[in-house]
């Protein structure tokens, strides 16, 4: 049975805050952004596989059944990111993001020339347990990055190809 602290534990593990796993320095995972721009590892699924713990697979499950309306059974609480091959969620295994994702052989929507497009924003207004607003703004920090990283490339290009330009 579902109490008050599982699905407050729940709920904050489900907050927002590269493909595989690795760690960092200081034995922390790096953070993990999917497709649609979760951190998948703030996902209570995830964090259950990666700690391979079996009484908060149970936990996770009562809370996601009662939290999405669905039944999960503690077997259904397996999920290495939506860049695994093997161990997906339900959700996860059948996203059409992350499939249009594949096909693209992208990273993440981030690097999506039509980014964003109408899959994406539909899955980020379907979100019922996240915010599709913070998955949006991790892709919207990395649409950034990139845009940096392509002006320091150009003048870069620059430099190369007309030394006098230089400062």
């Amino acid at each position: 049975m579902i109490n008050a602290t599982t699905s407050n534990v729940v709920t904050g593990l489900i907050k927002l805050n590269s493909r595989l796993c690795e760690m960092t320095g200081d034995g922390k995972l790096e953070r993990i952004i999917a497709i649609c721009g979760l951190v998948c590892n703030d996902c209570p699924v995830f964090i259950t596989t990666y700690e391979n713990d079996d009484s908060k697979r149970e936990k996770v499950s009562e809370a996601w059944s009662l939290a999405l309306k669905e039944h999960f059974k503690p077997d259904d609480i397996n999920c290495e990111g939506c860049l695994a091959e093997e161990k997906l969620f339900k959700f996860c295994s059948t996203c059409v993001v992350r499939e249009c994702g594949l096909e693209k052989d992208i990273e993440n929507c981030a690097y999506c020339t039509e980014y964003p497009c109408e899959k994406i924003e539909k899955l980020w207004r379907g979100f019922k347990t996240v915010s599709g607003e913070e998955a949006k703004a991790n892709l919207d920090e990395i649409r950034k990055a990139l845009r940096n990283l392509d002006e320091i490339r150009k003048s870069l290009r620059m430099r190369f190809w007309f030394p006098t330009l230089q400062p």
